[in-house]
């Protein structure tokens, strides 16, 4: 997993770079946004 995100960076990079203000699309993130940030995305706690 570390190698992954270390390679091809975390969702908010990766929605960024394709999709958001890095991108020539610039759609914002609205509801893909963490929760901590008026959206919905939640992470599952790890154990």
């Amino acid at each position: 997993m570390v190698k992954v995100i270390s390679a091809v960076g975390n969702y908010g990079e990766i929605y960024g770079r394709h999709l958001g203000a890095g991108s020539s699309l610039d759609l914002p993130r609205g509801a893909n946004r963490l929760a901590r940030d008026g959206g919905l995305m939640i992470a599952p706690p790890f154990r």
